[in-house]
């Protein structure tokens, strides 16, 4: 599941802005702006990378991962740490359902 999707669910209410700013926001952290989200309590420090690295089992040598591998350990970083705000945003909108009618 992504904070985002479909295309069409109000990713913004998870972060209350808009859509489009809610979305470049997670296309920042995932392209290594890892301060990007702090303020919405998902951390992306080498510590929570490292871990999510782990967990795809690409080891914890994060450093020498390329660019798209680091890519999804962000990723999966994120969607790991982003339960309460994908929760908060479902009931926001009353469901998925009705958020795409």
């Amino acid at each position: 599941m992504f904070l985002c999707r479909p295309p069409t669910a109000p990713c913004g209410n998870a972060f209350s802005m808009d859509d489009s700013e809610a979305l470049s926001l997670i296309q920042s952290a995932v392209g290594g702006s890892t301060d990007a989200l702090n303020e919405y309590g998902i951390v992306l420090d080498k510590t929570a990378l490292k871990n999510s690295a782990a967990a795809l089992g690409l080891g914890t040598n994060i450093d020498a991962l390329d660019d798209a591998a680091m890519a999804q350990v962000r990723l999966n970083a994120i969607l790991e740490q982003s339960g309460d705000i994908q929760k908060a945003a479902v009931e926001q909108t009353g469901g998925l359902t009705k958020s795409i009618k």
